[in-house]
């Protein structure tokens, strides 16, 4: 049996990556992506459009204000997604979240991406008030609900026992009945940074986790800070949605008319873009001049 796979990412900013993203998930027949720390907003919609490879649905949760942060997930439109609770719903000042439910065919499963940003004087936020929100969080997921899957990057030491925060981070996962699965540095200072949580007696995941290193960037010398983490569960693959494709005969497009109209495209005239901003714009306009009645023939 074909079981699925997932993968955890924090990315930095999705913006500059998207094109290699899409084809990375397409490549491996990746099930789920987890993403932290997207950077993105909710009108970014040409990098979303490069991001998400044919076959797959996207759904996000932006940060309620400034740059950075925001947590989504990429998977197989085969895959049903209900999202739960999310930081839309400010019940936690301190980290953000998306809790979906997740089915397919006859098997059921609950997911939570998670980032904390790390406390700083910069932005206000303080250790001992994430572990108050992150023991009422906990309180949200019964004990009965053994498939359940919190991933994400919490800013935290865990690979120090001695750190003081970590133990306490350990002792609410115990206190929950929760076990933390990753082992090893996830970041590229050498800390367990990163982690995936399953309730301790669930049998959800198949196999042990893979740590591996990052590299994504659709421009030179861009990549992730975090590792990949990728593992499979105890669940059967999503079926292929099938799909039905439309094309045009291109070569009965009057070709001088064609590029012309390219040409006079404004979107395409602002160069003060990255590379992968002005690839969706030209994907993006290519496809409306595609689009009847717009092409001439």
């Amino acid at each position: 049996m074909n079981l699925l796979t997932i993968y955890l990412q924090n990315f930095r900013s999705i913006r500059n990556k998207a094109i290699s993203v899409s084809d990375f998930v397409a490549s491996n027949n990746i099930d789920i992506l987890a993403l932290t720390e997207t950077w993105l907003n909710e009108t970014e919609t040409t990098v979303i459009a490069n991001l998400v490879p044919v076959g797959y649905t996207f759904q996000h949760v932006p940060r309620p204000a400034g740059i950075g942060g925001g947590v989504g997930l990429l998977f197989k439109s085969g895959l049903t997604v209900k999202t739960r609770t999310s930081t839309k719903d400010k019940l936690y000042t301190h980290f953000e979240h998306m809790d979906c439910n997740v089915s397919t065919g006859s098997s059921q499963f609950t997911v939570g991406v998670i980032y904390r940003p790390p406390s700083s004087s910069k932005n206000r936020l303080k250790t001992s008030t994430f572990f108050e929100e992150w023991a009422s969080y906990l309180e949200t997921f019964t004990s009965k609900e053994d498939r359940l899957i919190l991933m994400g990057d919490i800013n935290l030491h865990l690979d120090n026992p001695h750190d003081l925060d970590s133990q306490r981070f350990n002792s609410l996962l115990d206190i929950h009945g929760l076990r933390q699965h990753v082992v090893g540095p996830t970041h590229r200072s050498g800390h367990t940074l990163d982690v995936v949580i399953t309730q301790e007696d669930s049998e959800i995941l198949y196999v042990p986790l893979s740590v591996t290193k990052a590299c994504f960037g659709d421009d030179s010398d861009v990549t992730c800070d975090h590792d990949t983490i990728s593992f499979t569960i105890n669940v059967p693959k999503p079926q292929n949605v099938r799909k039905t494709v439309s094309y045009r005969k291109l070569s009965e497009i009057n070709v001088p008319s064609f590029i012309a109209d390219i040409k006079d495209c404004e979107d395409l005239k602002n160069l003060n873009r990255t590379v992968d901003e002005l690839v969706a714009a030209y994907n993006l306009n290519l496809s409306k001049l595609l689009e009847p009645p717009n092409t001439r023939r």
